[in-house]
């Protein structure tokens, strides 16, 4: 099904973007049903992104109402039936609609007169059970603006126009847009693009942030064996107080606090976090439990294995900070410590295994109250433990859990359209350094 979507935020004071979604359904069809995904890939949590909707409708290309109801939330019906229109043959209908977006976070869009952050779960809706081939997305610029930094494949055709397009639904809503005046630079590895974006003001440091993400991102690649994309886009927001992170297919959203890119340490720990949210590109986007894709973005895809995406990926940035020479060995080993002594603090980890932790990330983990520690434990800590300890005890075969990771990243090359199982992981496991470590 071919869709063609258009944005546009006239008032951003407002907060409000207006979406148009137009397509031509099949003469079968009678009924098709819109939704808003309830929740992002990545972010376990039911945010029911639905409720920023303040109106919509749907026409016919002649400009006549269809019958729409909402029939769940983040579910709209379109029924073609009861609809009173005059041409009745008209396949075509355009979906309008105005959604409320100011919560700036990785996983929310924001809009306000400075710029507009766009997280495509949030703001573009779908059609259920149609497969949206090449979708569209033209974006009319406010005249407050100059750019937009995004990872979807730009189309436009002059320089005026901002027209771009993904391979299907999945891959759309996966590329953040950083609309604005904002800072932008880059650089090139291997004749690939590294955008990098910056939205908000930090305070001034000494750090070259440009040469250091390029020496992180070059390291992580060259020891995966290469870049999975044509072009990587790096959104940063800098604000006091923010942190966070979200992976996308080619590029990724990350908050930080300006204040803590003064010192050494939080330098280096906003580095850390440029590698994590880099190393999914790998782990996670691509190398995934079976569970993680294709989505259901109405319901909660539960898995019992965030000991690997979160867990893998925490120890894996520490590592890369570290032999990339950001951190000295004892810097390192200091990170380590901190990383068990924060274990050791938290009562919850006599009761949640990591499997337990996993499992319940949407209702634990993304909805932490004042009992949370003391009945769970983060899959991100625990797990970037049990990773450091498989490390050591694998030197003892001549092995590490780079070679994990090598083999693992093999096995989503042999079959890249099924996540793997927990029996596999352990099965590749025992196949490099014996069951009595596995």
């Amino acid at each position: 099904m071919k869709v063609q979507y258009k944005l546009s935020i006239p008032s951003p004071e407002n907060h409000l973007a207006n979406v148009k979604l137009t397509s031509e359904k099949e003469a079968k069809d009678s009924q098709l049903k819109l939704f808003i995904p309830s929740w992002s890939p990545g972010s376990y949590l039911m945010r029911e992104y639905g409720r920023n909707i303040r109106w919509l409708k749907v026409e016919n290309s002649k400009g006549e109402r269809l019958y729409t109801e909402q029939i769940d939330r983040g579910i709209w019906l379109i029924d073609w039936d009861k609809s009173d229109v005059v041409n009745k043959d008209d396949q075509s209908f355009q979906v309008e609609y105005e959604i409320y977006c100011h919560e700036l976070t990785v996983r929310t869009s924001h809009i306000d007169r400075s710029h507009a952050f766009i997280h495509g779960p949030s703001i573009f809706m779908g059609i259920l059970d149609k497969q949206i081939k090449d979708p569209t997305l033209e974006v009319i610029i406010n005249p407050l603006w100059s750019k937009i930094s995004t990872g979807l494949k730009d189309i436009s055709p002059k320089r005026d126009q901002f027209l771009y397009t993904a391979e299907d639904y999945d891959t759309f809503i996966d590329a953040p847009l950083e609309i604005g005046c904002h800072e932008t630079d880059g650089f090139m590895i291997d004749g690939i693009p590294h955008e990098l974006a910056f939205y908000g003001s930090s305070t001034l440091h000494e750090h070259k942030m440009k040469e250091d993400i390029k020496k992180v991102v070059d390291h992580i690649q060259k020891t995966m064996g290469g870049m999975p994309y044509e072009k990587y886009c790096f959104m940063t927001h800098l604000a006091p107080g923010l942190f966070g992170g979200l992976e996308h297919l080619n590029s990724t959203a990350l908050q930080f606090c300006s204040y803590s890119l003064t010192d050494k340490k939080g330098y280096n720990e906003w580095l850390e976090l440029v590698a994590h949210e880099y190393f999914h590109l790998w782990n996670v986007k691509r190398i995934r439990p079976v569970e993680l894709g294709p989505f259901d973005y109405t319901k909660e895809a539960l898995t019992k294995m965030h000991w690997l995406t979160e867990g893998l990926t925490s120890f894996m940035d520490q590592l890369f900070i570290f032999r990339t020479d950001f951190y000295s060995l004892q810097d390192y080993l200091d990170c380590i410590k901190t990383n068990i002594n924060r274990y050791l603090s938290i009562p919850g980890r006599k009761f949640h295994s990591l499997e337990d932790s996993s499992f319940n990330a949407w209702i634990k983990l993304y909805r932490a109250d004042e009992n949370h520690n003391n009945s769970s434990i983060s899959y991100y800590l625990k797990g970037g433990l049990v990773f450091f300890a498989l490390n050591i005890l694998m030197a003892d075969k001549d092995k590490s859990v780079l070679d994990l990771v090598k083999v693992l990243w093999q096995r989503y090359l042999d079959k890249p359209e099924v996540g793997v199982t927990e029996d596999e992981v352990f099965n590749l496991l025992n196949d490099l350094v014996g069951r009595e470590i596995t």
